[in-house]
């Protein structure tokens, strides 16, 4: 909308506008650079108004400006301004067209960056002397106190990170107000980290999310990405840190790192690292702690080769008490013992340690003890089932002990699990949201029961040499209980593991061979024939007869029925009915059973007792009982 048609304005007005403008523009910048409040103040000062009459020639004075004839910026006649409100200039020529102080005129006439004219302004024009050593001593000063920052954030970490004199993954560079900015260089600092700190990589079948280990207190331990990302961050200043810098340096860690195949952890078997030092198994001799051995597993004990014989003996007299006085059976425990802190692989035995027995033997003390020996980090306690599911399994790695309490009532389809957990075998298993990873369990089993396991699938020779059982019979009386045994036991670890291992040595040298007495073996023998209820049923339940079958005898399928009863009724494995079947016929010498009497098949030359017949088959409903 038009206000006044016949309004006119002057350039002297425009001009006097055009100065107020560049008087705002010149506080605002003003603002700006209020870190550098010397800078401000030398422009302010400066004599502005002379060293443009030295440029050029004035040509006439306004209210607020003064103008200039031949502009040295664009070349045009009577377009430089200078206004001496603001110490400032304007162009106004078509080339030109800027305006400012005399850093923004330094800039236009002598085609500077603001760094150059700032320099020139101040030594050049001012002639002030150069602030190059100052300059440098700050510098010095900036590097030294960056030192302190990352030294103070190392001690957070608890790991022994030795800093260079010159930290060269920081770099520093002065921007055009003056100031030094620290960078950081992200290659130098992955670099740095992969030289002087000890760490590893797993290597899997992809390179994401895998095991990651640096070497803390004389022990490799697993570390999060997050927790190496917190070593990256006590590295560089807190307060030039950022997620950029982490993320790249880490990216470089992973992409140029040290891998290692995940069967090279723990496979020094002559080694035990224990708190104070590493043990040599062979020599007894022991030395510092050093990253050159690849072990997660570190005890909390210091090893003391000959400690004083305990007071009290707690663990002895337990030791009795658990084994009713077998002599044979307590030096097999100290073996296990020895064997569990040892790092030998423990599917060499392929074997597992059975405590079984009724309540109150103390039979459930004797993992506990061994748990608290080797510390929460170097044992898993699970369920025997839980190892055929996902994310259960990898609860073995690295573990020195597997403790599957309260099995009494476990019945499995098959040991397949624990067959491959004792034997060696390749498992696979990852932690949640993780890839996962291949391994063999490299530790040792203990299993407690009150009745001893029910199982299923293949119940060979070899599979039965894998249970090391001794039945637990002697019952505490209630006032011999003591509720701290493992307490008072833990007093005495120091002479635990010296006797331990010196007992343990024997079972190396004599070909990794536990020395298993008979009681163990004959308490083995009676569980394998309890446990092969078939046999167990066919010896004490059925006679052999020389005859054709009876119409009254009972069928194939009526004998399995009473089978089933009296196992049942006592507790036994039902082996299955084709189990079944395949053992009475190799006990009765056939092939097949006879089919006779209207379609009717019937086991050749076998007959149940005549009071199991009742028991079991007449009593359940089996068959119509005998008129």
């Amino acid at each position: 909308e038009i206000l006044d048609a016949n309004a006119v304005i002057t350039l002297e007005q425009v001009e006097s506008l055009i100065a107020t403008t560049i008087t705002a523009t010149s506080k605002d910048n003003d603002k700006k650079n209020s870190f550098n409040k010397d800078l401000n103040q030398q422009i302010k000062d400066f004599d502005f108004y002379s060293y443009l009459c030295n440029e050029t020639k004035t040509l006439r004075k306004g209210s607020n400006y003064i103008a200039f004839d031949v502009c040295p910026i664009c070349g045009h006649n009577d377009c430089l301004r200078y206004y001496p409100n603001s110490n400032s200039f304007y162009c106004f020529g078509s080339n030109g067209n800027v305006g400012g102080s005399i850093i923004e005129y330094l800039m236009e006439t002598k085609k500077m960056n603001k760094k150059e004219a700032i320099n020139y302004f101040k030594y050049e024009i001012l002639k002030l002397p150069k602030e190059k050593q100052l300059s440098n001593e700050y510098i010095e000063k900036v590097k030294q106190r960056n030192k302190e920052i990352i030294e103070e954030q190392i001690k957070e970490l608890d790991l022994e990170i030795k800093l260079p004199e010159n930290i060269d993954w920081l770099g520093y560079r002065e921007n055009n107000e003056g100031r030094i900015i620290t960078i950081v260089l992200c290659p130098r600092l992955a670099k740095f980290i992969k030289e002087n700190l000890h760490y590893f990589f797993i290597n899997t079948e992809t390179d994401e999310k895998v095991p990651k280990y640096f070497y803390k207190n004389g022990v490799y331990k697993m570390f999060t990405d997050k927790s190496i990302k917190k070593i990256i961050k006590s590295l560089i200043p807190l307060d030039i840190v950022t997620v950029k810098n982490l993320n790249e340096v880490f990216d470089l860690m992973c992409m140029d790192s040290k891998y290692i195949d995940m069967d090279k952890l723990n496979n020094n078997e002559d080694i035990i690292n224990f708190k104070n030092g590493i043990l040599h198994l062979s020599t007894g001799q022991m030395e510092p702690h050093n990253p050159k051995y690849v072990s997660t597993i570190q005890y909390n004990i210091n090893y003391i080769e000959n400690p004083a014989p305990p007071k009290k003996r707690y663990f002895d007299n337990y030791l009795k008490d658990l084994t009713n006085g077998d002599e044979g059976q307590q030096q097999l425990l100290w073996e296990f013992i020895g064997a569990v802190i040892s790092n030998v692989d423990g599917s060499k035995f392929k074997s597992s340690l059975i405590l079984c027995g009724p309540g109150n033997t103390g039979k459930s003390q004797f993992p506990i003890l061994l748990e608290k020996i080797v510390g929460k980090d170097n044992y898993t306690s699970a369920d025997l089932r839980d190892m055929n599911k996902s994310f259960n399994k990898i609860n073995l790695l690295n573990k020195r002990l597997a403790s599957f309490s309260d099995v009494t009532t476990l019945r499995l389809e098959s040991l397949d699990a624990f067959k491959k957990i004792t034997g060696g075998d390749s498992l696979n298993d990852s932690w949640k949201f993780k890839d996962s990873v291949n391994f063999k369990y490299t530790g040792n089993t203990v299993m407690t029961m009150n009745e001893f396991i029910k199982f299923g699938g293949d119940s060979g020779d070899h599979v039965w040499e894998r249970f090391i059982p001794i039945e637990t019979t002697n019952i505490i009386p209630p006032e011999k209980r003591d509720k701290n045994l493992v307490k008072h036991m833990l007093e005495e670890k120091e002479y635990i593991i010296s006797k331990a291992l010196k007992m343990f040595k024997r079972v190396v040298e004599n070909g990794y061979n536990y020395t298993i007495p008979d009681s163990v073996l004959k308490t083995r023998e009676k569980y394998r024939i309890d446990h092969e209820s078939v046999k167990k049923f066919i010896k004490e339940c059925t006679e052999i007869v020389i005859r054709e079958p009876d119409p009254a005898d009972p069928t194939t399928g009526q004998f399995y029925s009473i089978y089933q009863n009296w196992v049942k009724a006592n507790n036994l494995y039902d082996e299955g009915h084709s189990k079944f079947r395949e053992i009475m016929l190799k006990e009765t010498k056939k092939e097949k059973p006879k089919k006779t009497y209207g379609g009717n098949t019937y086991y050749i030359g076998i007959v149940p007792l005549d009071e199991v017949r009742v028991t079991f088959g007449e009593e359940k409903g089996v068959f119509k009982k005998q008129m």
